[in-house]
């Protein structure tokens, strides 16, 4: 089990960093991964045969497990039970940036609000 993470998000990169400590792989189609670095800005995949893909950061957070993972590396919990509905905490973390994104709100923002 991941040990957990409480240090403060600054930026997606930490957050990238942070669900990759939660368990995090990436499984996109165009190439099988061994490993994720961070390169000028930039997320890459090494692949298994050598190659390297770049990542867009919209790739990575579109990925439901991604949100899991970071969920884990921050022990956000299972459910929230809210006037007697449930409610699945990472899917409403990945949905608050989703409305971050729409309305054009500060990134950076939105990483340094998670707990």
């Amino acid at each position: 089990m991941p040990s957990l993470n409480h240090e403060k998000l600054n930026s997606v990169e930490d957050a990238v960093k942070q669900a990759i400590d939660g368990g995090w792989k990436s499984d996109f189609k165009a190439v099988r991964g061994t490993d994720m670095f961070f390169a000028d800005g930039s997320f890459w995949l090494k692949g298994t045969d050598g190659s390297t893909v770049l990542i867009s950061y919209e790739q990575i957070l579109i990925d439901p497990l991604f949100w899991q993972a970071l969920g884990k590396a921050r022990g956000w919990g299972e459910k929230w039970n809210i006037d007697g509905a449930n409610f699945t905490v990472w899917k409403e973390r990945a949905n608050s940036w989703f409305r971050n994104r729409m309305s054009c709100g500060d990134e950076n923002d939105f990483w340094q609000s998670l707990p």
